[in-house]
C-alpha cells in the first residue's frame, strides 16, 4: 500500500522533474517565449526566478511549473508522472523526498508514536519526537533515515537533564547512544523536576510537517480497515501516551484529543481487547481509557504492548509474572466460555482447556453448582457438567 504525496503539493513547494522532461519543457518555453521577461510577465512571476529555473540554477516551484506547462499545452497528468521528488528544504533542493510513501507496519507504528510524542507546534514546523527512552529515539531516527530517507546529518538533537553536569559529558553520552555527531546536538536544558535524561530528535522541515498532517485522514482510514496496521499503530501510540499501573493491574491511554482516544478504543475492540468508557480527567485535562482484567491485559501484552518502549514493556511483563495463576473470576469465565461451546463436559475436558489440574476444576465446579450456574449429570460413572439454563 502507498499514499501519494503529489496530490497534497502546495504552490510554494519545490519539486524535482525527470531530466528529459525538464529539458523538453525548457526548450518548448524558449521557442514560444524567446525573451524571458515576456514569459515572466505572462505567468506573473519575477524574471530573475524564471531565469534561474530555466537555467537549472533553482528548482521548479509547483505553482510555477503548472503555469509553464499550461502555456505549452502539457497536461497535468503528464506533469505528475514526471515528478521524481519533492524538495523538503530550500530553493536548491538540498533534501529530496519521496513522492509517495509505503504504508508499512514500521511506518504506521512510527506515525502513532509521532501523533503521541511528536512536536505539533505550527510555529516550529518540524518533525520531532521527545522521549527519555533511547530505544524509542533510535526507532524514530531509523524511520527518518531509512524509511523517509532523510540524511542523518540533517537531524538535530535537543537534550534535557535533571542533573547540572558538564555539557561535554552529556553530549558524549547522547552522541554514543544515538550514534550521531556531537555537532548535531544543539540546546541542552537542565530541569530539576525531570525524572531522567531525555532528548528530542528534530528534522526542521515545514514541508514534511505539513505533508504528515495532510495524509493523516487517509492513513487513519487504512489503519481502521487493516488489523495488522491497527496493531502497529496502537504500538506506537501506547509507547508514547500509554502507561502500566502496577497496583491496580491496569493499562491506560491518556490523550488531550478525544477523537483520537475514541479511534484507539475502536481499534482495540476490533482486535478483541475490551476497554473502559472514555473518561475525562479534569485535573490533567486529558481523556482516558483503561484496559483491565486478566484476559484483556494478556491480549494487550501479546498483540500490542508498548512498541519500542522497553521500560514500559518490562513493567507490563513484571506485572503479569507477579500473578502466578489466573484470577478466580477469570477461571470462572473460562469454564463458562467452554461450556457455552460444549453442551456437556467432564472435569478433564475443562482442565485441559483452562490448563489446570482436574482437582482444581472440581473445586471450581462445586462453587458454580452452589451458585446454580452449572448442573451435574450423575447417571454415569464419569460425571458431566453443563450450564444451567432457566426455562422460559
Amino acid at each position: 500500500m502507498k499514499i501519494s504525496l503529489i496530490e497534497h503539493l502546495e504552490d510554494e513547494w519545490r519539486i524535482w522533474l525527470k531530466e528529459d522532461f525538464r529539458k523538453m519543457l525548457v526548450k518548448s518555453l524558449s521557442i514560444k517565449f524567446p525573451i524571458k521577461q515576456k514569459l515572466a510577465k505572462r505567468i506573473n512571476e519575477p524574471s530573475w526566478l524564471v531565469s534561474e529555473v530555466l537555467n537549472n540554477k533553482a528548482l521548479f516551484r509547483w505553482g510555477l511549473v503548472k503555469k509553464m506547462c499550461k502555456l505549452v499545452g502539457v497536461p497535468t497528468s503528464v506533469l505528475l508522472d514526471n515528478i521524481t521528488h519533492i524538495s523538503l528544504q530550500g530553493i536548491r533542493g538540498r533534501t529530496r523526498f519521496l513522492k509517495e510513501i509505503d504504508i508499512t507496519d514500521e511506518f504506521v507504528e512510527w506515525f502513532g508514536l509521532w501523533l503521541g510524542d511528536g512536536d505539533h507546534s505550527n510555529s516550529r514546523s518540524c518533525v520531532g519526537i521527545s522521549n527519555n527512552n533511547v530505544n524509542v529515539l533510535k526507532f524514530h531516527l531509523k524511520v527518518l533515515t531509512q524509511v523517509l530517507r532523510i540524511e542523518k546529518e540533517r537531524i538535530k538533537v535537543e537534550i534535557w537533564s535533571p542533573e547540572n553536569i558538564t555539557i561535554d559529558v552529556l553530549k558524549e553520552k547522547w552522541s554514543k547512544s544515538l550514534t550521531i555527531k556531537k555537532s548535531q546536538i544543539g540546546s541542552i536544558c537542565f530541569m530539576k523536576h525531570a525524572r531522567k535524561d531525555g532528548a528530542r530528535l528534530i528534522f526542521w522541515s515545514g514541508v514534511l510537517f505539513s505533508l504528515l498532517r495532510k495524509i493523516k485522514p487517509k492513513l487513519l482510514l487504512l489503519v481502521k480497515n487493516n488489523v495488522k496496521l491497527a496493531r502497529a499503530f496502537l504500538k506506537g501510540l501506547f509507547a508514547a501516551e500509554g502507561s502500566c499501573r502496577r497496583k491496580g493491574f491496569e493499562v491506560r491511554l491518556c490523550m488531550g484529543e478525544r477523537n483520537m482516544i475514541v479511534f484507539s478504543q475502536e481499534l482495540l475492540h476490533k482486535i478483541g481487547i475490551n476497554t473502559s468508557k472514555v473518561r475525562f480527567n479534569r485535573w490533567s485535562r486529558e481523556f482516558t481509557i483503561s484496559i483491565t482484567g486478566w484476559s484483556n491485559i494478556k491480549k494487550f501484552h501479546i498483540l500490542v504492548g508498548f512498541g519500542h518502549h522497553t521500560e514500559k514493556n518490562d513493567r507490563l511483563s513484571k506485572v503479569i509474572r507477579r500473578i502466578k495463576k489466573l484470577p478466580l473470576k477469570e477461571r470462572f469465565r473460562m469454564i463458562t466460555e467452554f461450556l457455552e461451546k460444549n453442551e456437556w463436559a467432564t472435569t478433564k475436558d475443562i482442565a485441559k482447556f483452562i490448563k489446570t489440574s482436574p482437582s482444581n476444576v472440581r473445586l471450581l465446579l462445586k462453587k458454580m453448582l452452589r451458585k446454580g450456574i452449572v448442573v451435574k449429570d450423575t447417571s454415569k460413572k464419569t460425571f458431566k457438567f453443563k450450564l444451567y439454563i432457566k426455562s422460559l
